[in-house]
């Protein structure tokens, strides 16, 4: 009675000869639907970044060619003479006005007319 016991070897061999076909067959579908969704996401992702970069760089180009306008805008915004109109619409300061949208337009030759307009789309002038 005085046996000693022997400690049980299981061989990995063993043990994946044990698996059947049928979840062999299931990690290995697992495995290609896993590359599928990975390699999916990654072009979907990498599309993405570009459209984001074009979008960036079609903002930058068009902010650039407005911000010149929008700086004389203010500019013109705060003309005296403007505001003088507004406040007191006749005809001594439409003039006024309207010799001062023409030096504007001499001095810079990149706008051919300036115009002011009222909220129906009417030049005033």
């Amino acid at each position: 009675m005085n046996r000693k016991t022997s400690p049980i070897q299981i061989l990995p061999r063993e043990v994946l000869a044990g698996i059947g076909a049928i979840p062999w067959f299931c990690l290995a579908l697992l495995g290609l639907f896993s590359g599928f969704y990975y390699f999916s996401e990654m072009k979907f992702s990498q599309m993405e970044t570009k459209e984001t970069e074009v979008v960036r760089f079609t903002k930058q180009r068009m902010g650039s060619h407005f911000e010149p306008a929008v700086a004389d805008l203010l500019v013109l915004s705060e003309n005296p003479s403007i505001l003088n109109y507004l406040a007191h619409p006749g005809g001594s300061e439409r003039t006024t006005l309207e010799l001062d949208f023409l030096r504007w337009c001499r001095r810079k030759p990149e706008y051919f007319d300036i115009r002011l307009l009222d909220d129906k789309g009417m030049e005033i002038a």
